[in-house]
């Protein structure tokens, strides 16, 4: 008799200690849902109170704690939130430039988020995270794509971990972005937009693409949107700092020779040259990809014989010629052949690089 009192006793304890646990209030923890119901209300707040808004937001754990923090990037200034009881801004900071990217990393090994950023033709690239309670940034490594010949600069590497430079440069090679949400505010009235038609080819049903500017004008385009024919937005980019110098706002072209057509954007015009951003079709997901090294190819053309990109300047007595092509692995072009001169002295020196 002793034992089955024993026994029951033990099973009484046993049910009572695996109970299943009270769900947990929605008002003091947020799940790692990544829906944006928890923070609807402040963001409803932010359109109500500025009629000009135009951010962009992402909602991801960065610091690892399983509670979902916000990402508000307006233009070149970012701010993130957390949320526990409250949403708390613990951050902010202003890039300087209108270029700024972020990569997403779902590693558990790498809590934050990885971002992209242009200044003074130097690529900078670095990483995000929360740290006692502090928004903390660090950058990683960097790429000079300053030099007057228009290729590729030094890479070098700032941070001494190696872990997060090599995930950062994986992220960035197959352009693994962060698609970003935008939010507007409902009586704006101080941006504009073009929209044209896009035939990527015959084996794929026709696009949209959308520009749109931060004024009636037209000068400086803020972002680009891939749409069906319906109007639904597929794809949101968000573009580099510009100046419109031509009549169109969208130029499309094959500049990749696969038979799918890309887009062009006019990016800037100066005494020596004209550029382009450049998207890419993407077979594979059907979607535009950025090209980065596009954006500093001066005067370009296209050579539908050896399938390349010519292109060419002239300033401050340098003169220079270079041909690129696309390279599929990379997911944006390289130089391939370059060739420039300019007077030294009496003397004129010539220099070819293969």
């Amino acid at each position: 008799m002793k034992k089955i009192t024993l026994l029951l006793l033990l099973l009484v304890f046993i049910l009572t200690s695996c109970k299943r646990p009270e769900l947990l209030d929605s008002n003091s923890v947020v799940p790692n849902t990544k829906n944006i119901s928890f923070y609807e209300n402040f963001l409803d707040d932010l359109k109500s109170n500025q009629a000009d808004l135009h951010y962009h937001y992402y909602i991801k754990d960065i610091d690892g704690n399983s509670i979902d923090d916000l990402i508000i990037l307006e233009n070149t200034k970012l701010s993130v939130y957390t949320y526990e009881k409250s949403i708390e801004l613990i951050g902010e900071q202003d890039f300087f430039t209108a270029t700024v990217r972020f990569f997403s990393s779902d590693k558990i090994d790498f809590p934050g988020i990885f971002y992209f950023t242009v200044s003074g033709g130097v690529h900078h690239y670095g990483y995000m995270t929360i740290k006692d309670n502090q928004l903390q940034f660090e950058e990683l490594w960097s790429e000079d794509y300053s030099g007057i010949t228009g290729e590729k600069g030094k890479i070098t590497e700032i941070s001494k971990d190696e872990n997060l430079i090599r995930e950062s440069k994986e992220l960035y090679k197959n352009n693994k972005d962060v698609e970003f949400i935008i939010l507007k505010g409902n009586n704006n009235t101080s941006t504009s937009a073009e929209i044209c038609s896009y035939k990527v080819n015959s084996d794929l049903p026709n696009y949209d693409i959308k520009i749109t500017y931060n004024s009636p004008e037209k000068v400086n385009a803020t972002s680009l949107s891939l749409l069906k024919k319906n109007a639904i937005e597929i794809q949101h980019i968000i573009l580099n700092d510009n100046e419109r110098f031509t009549m169109q706002s969208v130029y499309i072209e094959d500049i990749t020779f696969d038979g799918y057509a890309d887009v062009l954007v006019p990016q800037q015009q100066s005494a020596s040259g004209q550029y382009f951003m450049a998207f890419v079709w993407d077979t594979a997901t059907n979607k535009l990809v950025y090209t980065p090294t596009f954006e500093y190819l001066p005067n370009v053309a296209l050579d539908e014989n050896r399938k390349a990109i010519l292109s060419s300047r002239s300033a401050d007595k340098i003169t220079s010629y270079s041909i690129s092509v696309f390279d599929k692995e990379l997911n944006d072009f390289k130089e391939c052949k370059s060739f420039y001169y300019y007077p030294d002295d009496e003397n004129m020196i010539y220099k070819e690089k293969n």
